[in-house]
């Protein structure tokens, strides 16, 4: 494989440049007063033009005009001359993007308009938003091998993640899957610079106000990118074989979902990043000793409320505590969380197939002050060490974002508590100390069918088997040579049919298709070798690269393209191999700290408590109060306007229907008017909508060219539940309800009941999800998050929808519902002023 040297090594190079070799990357010459080299370099998102370039010589992250400089030119490369071995060998790399002057090559024709700033270690020939993350990593502590190989982690990615990749994705010393992964990485960068962007535009001002400096901003907005990069890489790799790519999609995306960084919350995040980077090495054996590791885990789950978790990790007395404790919505308050051991998946170990558990049995406290986590199953044990950060003055949320999990604890504190003098708290990392081969015995046949059932008990009460054509399930390894093509083992489907390949006697893989029982060859094939881990001998099978597109699913593990086979109880099993990771940093504290955080926990525990705890509380609407929203209707850009009519409206007053709700007649309905418009503002409907604090009774619209009416009447109303009975986390059934086209209604006969208009039966559920801050077209603001189902008798899908309200009204929705076929998405861009 081509590989690309390494930033130190590329920093050693240019040393030995400068004395005399024959890189073409820098000249040295020799005067009275120093010898003096150069540094030949290229700058990208794509590639930049008319970009500052400078050594950034006193750390302020600004070129400044006494330090070594150029202008990126031609395919974004610069020459920087005139500077010492010492500049060379310490100035980090600064490429200034400056607005309205530097051009990104991948949009050639235009000018960008915002600023930011990218970054490289010294020395580096090629200057990204990825080695501007690795740069990142480098100033908070990190060697530069520890920073690329955290980065490179976290993009999932074995290429050397500092090369040009713009170069590379289109290199012949690259196979097509590297030059795939290559335009992935430029996608990542241009997400990642954009994001850049985004964030010193709208944050700059502020930050200057606030006395916050250049290199603190930066710093922080590159922090918060390296937090979503690999989330970034998820998206990018989700769209690979899109036709077009987007980067502000993806970025925006990002910024509203996955980064809580604005104005409100700068000056916090700051202080919290500029603690961070004073941390020094911490006594992470001490602590555990002592007052023990207390953590804080928590996760962000789709129409689910928040899950909290906390607990503590102490040897006292040479005896071990190890505490989970979860809140529990049904409760409303902390309750032990008992840790289960899945049963389903095996590790291979030194004493053979193992469940794998990770209970911890016992901690070791090592010499230099770091721990080793002692598992139940030893090929689970991790190496932990730790950073000492003083946060003392500190907002207790902009911490607790750094905890374990999706940081949400920071969510359920109050935003401006700060932590009292005197705290401390610390910054632990967890590293596998192995990785290891496992396999799952699975359950997923067993679903009540003959055919799974069967292979269930043939595979000894799993379902992790392999079969030929035969049918037979196999039992040895030997087995799986093929001596003819009755032995072709399945493993996956591909456009046309199962996938199938067959092994053969010295290490070659043939694949092949099977379609309406004949059996096709692709005329592709890979190779399979052996070895042995613990005993066990594992037969490891390559898929090759030109099948990879056309896999719908397979028995291959998506990261590297192989699978494993194992002899486990008699069976053949498929097997994988879990690498050994660092785990993300994140904070941990005393005891004392702990108990301040759990002291000042708070969520508002029904919907009526959330909307009284919003700046809004008492809005009152008036006649004429809009709202209007982007409108995303089945990948369809629309506007739609609500406008509030008033509170005084009573709706089919004059029916043949007798026994409608009697509320519909009683003058106290609120009615809306929503105008609905295309992407180009033309009138494509008005829709008048009926409803009142407890229901929502029905609509009446006309398209615009009046060629077309619909509606339809509640006719069945359930219990009424106010919203100080809806209680957070926990379902609220609301029984059944029912509907009746509005035609039917007008069209009844003389004392009609709606029962014999076609009534349309439904239950209605709905579960409060919490207090969340959301950023929306109409601005940034706190809202209840509310998630329903509605499911028609006639259908066991359920159309769902997910809203962020406040007193106001709706700032964002989403829904799902298969009953019409529509997917629509509402974004609020004004809502009435309070």
């Amino acid at each position: 494989m081509h590989t690309k040297r390494s930033l130190l090594a590329i920093a050693v190079a240019a040393t030995l440049a400068a004395c005399g070799s024959d890189d073409t990357s820098s000249t040295g010459s020799t005067n009275e007063d120093a010898t003096t080299t150069s540094l030949t370099a290229k700058a990208a998102d794509g590639y930049l033009v008319g970009a500052n370039a400078c050594l950034d010589l006193n750390g302020d992250k600004v070129c400044n005009d006494d330090e070594p400089s150029s202008v990126t030119g031609d395919g974004g490369e610069f020459t920087i001359s005139g500077i010492t071995q010492e500049q060379l060998e310490q100035g980090v790399i600064l490429i200034e993007i400056v607005e309205n002057q530097t051009i990104d090559l991948d949009n050639p024709d235009t000018v960008l308009t915002k600023s930011y700033t990218l970054s490289a270690p010294p020395g580096s020939d090629f200057i990204s938003p990825i080695t501007t993350l690795i740069q990142n990593e480098v100033e908070n502590g990190n060697t530069i091998e520890q920073a690329t190989a955290s980065v490179q982690q976290q993009l999932g990615t074995e290429l050397d993640i500092t090369e040009d990749y713009v170069e590379a994705k289109a290199s012949s010393d690259y196979s097509e899957e590297q030059q795939t992964e290559f335009e992935n990485l430029h996608r990542v960068a241009q997400v990642a610079a954009t994001i850049m962007a985004d964030n010193t535009e709208i944050l700059e001002e502020a930050a200057s106000g606030a006395g916050i400096s250049v290199e603190e901003l930066t710093s922080l907005i590159i922090e918060e990118v390296t937090a979503v990069i690999a989330e970034i890489a998820v998206q990018v790799e989700q769209q690979e074989d899109a036709e077009t790519f987007d980067s502000s999609v993806v970025a925006g995306d990002i910024g509203d979902n996955f980064i809580d960084l604005d104005v409100e919350n700068l000056e916090q995040k700051v202080e919290e990043n500029e603690a961070s980077k004073s941390a020094v090495t911490g006594d992470l054996g001490a602590l555990v000793a002592s007052e023990g590791i207390n953590w804080f885990w928590s996760e962000s789950v789709d129409n689910q409320a928040r899950i909290l978790e906390y607990g503590q990790l102490k040897i006292d007395d040479d005896s071990l505590i190890d505490t989970e404790n979860e809140f529990d919505y049904e409760s409303g308050e902390f309750v032990p969380l008992e840790a289960g051991v899945d049963d389903d998946v095996m590790v291979l170990t030194s004493e053979g197939g193992a469940v794998e558990n990770d209970t911890i049995e016992s901690i070791t406290i090592n010499d230099d002050n770091s721990i080793e986590l002692v598992m139940v199953t030893p090929e689970l044990n991790e190496h932990g060490t730790a950073q000492q950060v003083d946060i003392s003055g500190l907002n207790v949320s902009a911490v607790l974002e750094k905890t374990g999990g999706d940081g949400v604890w920071s969510e359920v504190v109050p935003q401006d508590l700060t932590f009292p003098d005197d705290t401390i708290a610390y910054k632990v990392t967890f590293e596998d100390v192995q990785g290891y081969y496992g396999f799952n015995l699975g359950s997923w046949c067993n679903d009540g069918s003959d055919w799974g059932e069967a292979r269930y008990a043939a595979l000894n009460n799993s379902c992790n088997g392999i079969s030929n054509i035969a049918g037979t399930y196999l039992t040895t390894l030997d087995s799986t040579i093929v001596s003819s093509e009755a032995g072709y083992i399945y493993v996956g489907y591909v456009d046309g049919g199962d996938l199938l390949v067959g092994l053969e006697e010295g290490g070659t893989a043939n694949f092949y298709v099977r379609a309406d029982d004949e059996t096709t060859s692709l005329n592709v094939s890979s190779v399979w070798s052996d070895s042995t881990v613990n005993g066990v001998v594992l037969r490891k099978v390559q898929l090759p690269e030109s099948l990879e597109d056309s896999v719908q699913w397979s028995d291959f593990n998506p990261e590297d393209n192989t699978l494993y086979y194992s002899v486990q109880n008699n069976i053949v099993r498929v097997t994988w191999y879990e690498e050994d990771e660092v785990g993300e940093e994140e904070y941990v504290f005393d005891a004392t700290t702990a108990k301040f955080i759990l002291d000042n926990y708070s969520q508002p525990l029904t919907l009526a408590a959330c909307l009284a705890e919003l700046p809004d509380a008492d809005y009152e609407a008036e006649v004429g109060d809009k709202h209007i929203y982007d409108v995303d209707f089945n990948d369809t850009d629309r506007e739609y306007e609500f406008t509030y009519l008033g509170s005084n409206f009573s709706w089919l007053t004059e029916t043949n229907v007798v026994d409608l709700p009697a509320v519909l007649s009683e003058g106290e309905l609120t009615k809306t008017e929503v105008l609905g418009r295309d992407e180009d503002g033309n009138d494509l409907f008005v829709e008048d909508q009926y409803s009142n604090q407890d229901y929502y009774f029905g609509q009446y619209g006309e398209d615009a060219n009046s060629d077309g009416t619909w509606g339809q009447v509640k006719v069945v109303l359930p219990d009424a539940i106010a919203n100080d009975e809806i209680n957070l986390g926990v379902e609220t059934d609301y029984g059944q309800s029912a509907n009746v086209s509005l035609y039917n209604i007008n069209n009844a006969d003389a004392n009609a009941s709606y029962a014999e208009l076609n009534p349309v039966y439904f239950d209605y559920t709905q579960v409060y999800l919490g207090k969340e801050k959301i950023t929306v077209e109409a601005g940034t603001f706190y809202a209840c998050k509310v998630y329903s189902e509605t499911t028609f008798a006639s259908s066991e899908i359920p159309d769902v929808s997910t809203v962020w309200i406040n007193n106001r009204g709706t700032l964002l929705q989403e829904r799902s519902e298969p009953s019409w076929g529509a997917e629509i998405e509402l974004e609020a861009t004004e809502i009435p002023s309070i």
